[in-house]
């Protein structure tokens, strides 16, 4: 729809005949403001509520915009425990999109949560352009420890006091082709017996159904 206004020609009075009235306009002759001293304070103090009360609007708006943001910052949630069973990262296997975190929060017992990779002294069983996490111990109970994965493919870690009894976990971040991914690689021979077995278990089974892997 074309909004475009007309154009008013103004015509030039081409013949003004300026007579002696200047000094005719007495003050009394002086445009009158109809408004009050107590009116225009009035009207000055509702334009500072109402710009006063956009103001609060929009800081109100932009608090919840970053307490949703917050909110959604880990995609997956996994904890360490020690119980009867052994030692476990529940679920075994969390599935999230590239730039989401995954957190790991202390259960019980101390544990790490650390990435199969050369930067960690281990064999490389994350994508090689990705960044490698280590935790440290943890031991205080509701204690956690977070990771942003940039990087599609298939992560491969472990804790590093339970790694001989097959405390393994791991992350699958988007939609990678398998294949080509190091954690799907058989286990390397250096690997303790119970991460070999643990490893096989999970790409045999576990990464077909991400969400039903754990204990």
């Amino acid at each position: 729809m074309n909004n475009q206004l007309s154009r008013r020609h103004v015509l030039g009075i081409t013949s003004v005949i300026v007579t002696g009235l200047a000094g005719c306009l007495s003050e009394d002759n002086q445009p009158e403001d109809d408004t009050s001293p107590d009116e225009s304070a009035v009207n000055s103090s509702e334009e500072t509520t109402n710009q006063t009360g956009r103001e609060s609007s929009d800081s109100e708006n932009e608090s919840d915009h970053d307490e949703t943001d917050s909110a959604s910052e880990s995609a997956a949630e996994v904890t360490m425990v020690t119980n009867d069973s052994g030692t476990h990262f529940e679920p075994h296997v969390a599935e999230i999109e590239p730039g989401e975190t995954v957190t790991w929060t202390l259960e019980s017992g101390s544990h790490t949560t650390t990435a199969y990779a050369l930067a960690n002294d281990k064999p490389q069983r994350v994508p090689d352009d990705a960044e490698a996490w280590d935790s440290g111990t943890v031991d205080d109970q509701g204690a956690t420890f977070e990771h942003t994965f940039e990087t599609e493919g298939v992560y491969d870690y472990y804790c590093r006091p339970h790694e001989t009894t097959g405390m393994i976990g791991c992350v699958v971040v988007g939609d990678p082709q398998l294949d080509d991914q190091p954690g799907m690689a058989e286990p390397q021979s250096e690997l303790p017996d119970a991460t070999h077995e643990k490893i096989r278990e999970l790409n045999e089974t576990d990464l077909l159904n991400p969400q039903t892997a754990s204990g």
